[in-house]
């Protein structure tokens, strides 16, 4: 399963009727993943996403803190409205608009790995207040604002 090195994917064989199949691989090709990546996204909705009394408890790795903000993201930005800003974004940092390209493929790889690179947080933080949506892990004081800010390495060339 490329794009995933980040993360300790597994790759898991499961029996499925062919309409669950059939579900799966029309959801994935609509989203351009692979479908593992909508059968786990599926699955953290259904079975693993941690409800508010587990919010309010705390105690969360680094990547589960990484996940609950790029799934809330995920759940409420249309993915065409996630490409346009980060046009947009791209522009302010190059000093030219980013490629329609380039913006896609950023978002894409978000959406594969589950998660927000570090550098592109606090952006992804304004998106959700420009939707009037404060992220579960700020809300429940699972991060201090400032986890927004970090300074990531990132991946983008």
């Amino acid at each position: 399963m490329g794009g995933r090195h980040e993360r300790d994917w597994e790759r898991k064989t499961y029996t499925v009727s062919p309409e669950v199949a059939k579900a799966v691989a029309v959801a994935a090709a609509e989203q351009e993943l692979d479908p593992g990546t909508i059968v786990d996204a599926i699955l953290w909705r259904a079975l693993v996403k941690p409800d508010e009394d587990a919010l309010k408890g705390g105690s969360f790795s680094e990547e589960e803190v990484e996940r609950l903000f790029a799934e809330e993201v995920f759940d409420v930005v249309p993915f065409d409205a996630l490409v346009e800003d980060i046009q947009g974004w791209l522009e302010d940092a190059h000093g030219e608009k980013g490629s329609l390209r380039e913006a896609r493929r950023v978002v894409k790889r978000w959406r594969t790995k589950r998660c927000i690179e570090p550098r592109w947080r606090e952006a992804a933080l304004s998106l959700l207040s420009d939707l009037e949506i404060v992220p579960g892990i700020l809300k429940h004081d699972v991060v201090d604002p400032d986890w927004f800010q970090e300074d990531g390495e990132g991946e983008d060339e």
